[in-house]
């Protein structure tokens, strides 16, 4: 919608707020709204919560660049660690929300109920953080996690450092294993109609703003990337997909 050659004459005074959900938006494209005079509010949970836990108000404090909000009415939120213990402000963790909102259990699946509900909390399997004031924000799926050489890669960071980069369209980050660093993070990107960057173009762009070990070790161009109905990128079928990609920078 912001890249339609139109956005920047028409008329947005009827539009009060825009909503978002489903997937980690990257500030730079909340800021071409807010810039707009439009505010977003932003939106957390899943189907196991009903399926808002954690929300920003319009009329409330959107200073916060890239916040999810507080919980809901009747909704509690935490960070725990692996263990279920409650982290600090600040220290990134497992979302974990309770409450009334909060589904009693997967039909016919007792090993998924006990594994995704602990202690009275649902473990959503995302990681994120929270402010001394309560606010959350969230990092990437737990399962997306990349750990290379003993440090931890959020690949929804990465994909938003490379999303600012006016060439690209879209973008997904995986893991890929590597004898030395355990894995090593890689980048399929689609590039904007009309234009050519170019991989070493796109590592020191990420490297300009991310630490070294950060920067993608491959940069792949596709045409598509695997989505599901809601708009999330697959990364598991990404991890599919690079098990038999070819060589390093080659387009698919």
């Amino acid at each position: 919608m912001t890249d339609h050659p139109g956005w920047a004459a028409t008329d947005l005074s009827s539009l009060k707020a825009i909503s978002t959900g489903s997937t980690i938006v990257p500030p730079h494209l909340i800021d071409r709204f807010v810039v707009r005079g439009v505010p977003v509010l932003q939106v957390y949970g899943s189907t196991e919560t009903c399926p808002i836990a954690i929300y920003t108000r319009l009329g409330g404090d959107l200073s916060r660049e890239g916040s999810t909000g507080l919980p809901g009415l009747c909704c509690e939120a935490a960070l725990v660690d692996d263990a279920g213990n409650e982290l600090p402000p600040h220290v990134a963790g497992e979302i974990a929300v309770r409450g009334p909102n909060v589904f009693v259990e997967y039909w016919g699946n007792e090993e998924a109920t006990r594994e995704a509900l602990r202690d009275g909390w649902y473990r959503t399997g995302d990681i994120g953080r929270r402010d001394a004031d309560g606010y959350f924000w969230v990092h990437d799926r737990k399962k997306n996690l990349i750990i290379s050489g003993g440090e931890n890669i959020y690949p929804a960071e990465v994909e938003r450092v490379i999303l600012e980069h006016p060439d690209v369209s879209e973008c997904g980050v995986i893991g890929r294993a590597d004898p030395r660093w355990d894995e090593v993070p890689i980048a399929y990107v689609i590039r904007r109609k009309g234009c050519q960057v170019e991989a070493e173009d796109l590592k020191a762009h990420v490297e300009s703003q991310l630490a070294h070990f950060k920067v993608p070790r491959d940069i792949v161009f596709v045409d598509d990337l695997p989505r599901t109905a809601l708009g999330k990128v697959q990364h598991f079928l990404l991890k599919r997909l690079d098990a038999r990609s070819p060589a390093s920078g080659d387009t698919l």
